[in-house]
């Protein structure tokens, strides 16, 4: 079954956990990179606050197997 993940500061993410999503807290770039790069292989779906992303534009397209989408803020 796949998984799905969220990356992000922990107090904008950390509520994601009571729905079954793996939460990685992640408040500077080097700790996004290093949160996105250990995804597991069955994470489909990853949510990214828009600092992470701005963070991730370079590995993004490195897993074509996941589906990615900001937050809205």
């Amino acid at each position: 079954m796949s998984t799905i993940a969220v990356i992000g500061a922990r107090e904008v993410v950390e509520g994601f956990s009571l729905a079954g999503v793996v939460v990685h807290s992640a408040r500077t770039p080097d700790e996004a990179r290093q949160a996105f790069s250990n995804l597991d292989t069955d994470t489909s779906v990853v949510f990214l606050t828009e600092q992470t992303a701005a963070a991730l534009t370079d590995l993004l397209p490195s897993r074509r197997d996941v589906i990615w989408t900001t937050l809205p803020t």
